[in-house]
């Protein structure tokens, strides 16, 4: 005879399964600069990690485009200290180093121009990063339309 497990149990297996255990469900980060917004996904085994970068931005020399990337990377995270390290040939230094303390996730790198910076990152979503892209693309939009001699839309 089978026995048949309760519902209850099921229901926390089915939950363990989509979310996953140790860390394998992606963890996402959200940043926002003057100029734009990153987000950084990874999935976590242990120290190790691998993810994503995917950024939207506006150059301060180019205000009627929106740029954008997206970049992997694979890093380690050793109690606070995290360092990622970009596959390929970003715009930007290759490894960042940082620090996780619970849902904050700072990070520090060097620009392509040489200069120092760092982007200080909060737990977030997917939904928040398109909200703010959207809102980035708007401003460029208008700045374009401005610059045509068209006027912008109004906001509602």
């Amino acid at each position: 005879m089978r026995r048949l497990l309760p519902l209850s149990y099921l229901a926390l297996l089915c939950f363990v399964s989509v979310t996953g255990c140790g860390g394998a469900s992606p963890a996402t980060y959200l940043a926002h600069a003057g100029n734009g917004v990153a987000l950084i996904q990874w999935t976590r085994n242990g120290d190790t990690v691998r993810g994503s970068l995917s950024v939207a931005y506006v150059d301060p020399f180019d205000l009627i485009h929106l740029k954008s990337g997206h970049f992997a990377f694979r890093g380690t995270i050793r109690q606070s200290r995290v360092t990622l390290t970009f596959e390929g040939e970003p715009a930007f230094s290759t490894v960042w180093t940082g620090s996780l303390e619970r849902t904050r996730l700072s990070l520090a790198y060097t620009t392509a121009g040489g200069a120092p910076t760092t982007l200080r990152f909060e737990h977030g979503s997917i939904e928040q990063y398109d909200a703010a892209v959207a809102a980035i693309k708007a401003l460029v939009t208008a700045t374009r339309r401005n610059r045509q001699g068209r006027p912008a839309a109004q906001p509602p």
